[in-house]
């Protein structure tokens, strides 16, 4: 899935991608780094995630409800399943979501330390920069992802009753 303003970092990106998920057949999900760029094109930075953080997706993808370094669905390539499908109550993290799900699953997942893709950042736009005004939106979408990955069915009951 690529959105509108992102673009491939080289004329190989796509076949890198497509490399990355068919290395291992039971591989799910595959990311890269990516560069992030303002809108008139100009570098900006570079996210990648640590290895620390790699080491900890692979322990736990609900390492990502604490932080996206996974970054944007540009960024990644998966394993459709027929199940699948994205949470339409959600409009901000409606890709951690995914990603935790797909990994939740049970697979592999391949990472790439090349920047596979540039990603426009910080242009008015774009859903990250409306939600940064917004932090009733971030507060119930961040309780809505919690409480579907970090409860257990009894202690979700309780939560309803509150």
């Amino acid at each position: 899935m690529l959105h509108q303003d992102d673009w491939f970092a080289y004329d190989e990106s796509l076949q890198e991608y497509v490399a990355l998920i068919e290395r291992d057949p039971s591989t799910k999900f595959a990311f890269s780094a990516a560069v992030a760029r303002d809108i008139s094109g100009r570098l900006l930075f570079q996210h990648s995630p640590t290895d620390r953080q790699i080491q900890e997706l692979r322990r736990d993808p609900r390492c990502l409800l604490q932080a996206n370094f996974v970054g944007p669905p540009s960024a990644t390539i998966y394993r459709r399943s027929g199940k699948f499908q994205f949470d339409t109550n959600l409009k901000w993290l409606v890709d951690v979501d995914a990603y935790v799900r797909i990994l939740s699953e049970g697979g592999r997942f391949q990472y790439s330390s090349r920047p596979l893709i540039n990603v426009t950042a910080g242009a008015a736009h774009q859903v990250t920069r409306e939600v940064q005004g917004n932090p009733i939106l971030q507060y119930v979408e961040n309780a809505y992802v919690y409480r579907a990955f970090c409860f257990t069915g009894l202690e979700r009951d309780r939560m309803s009753v509150v």
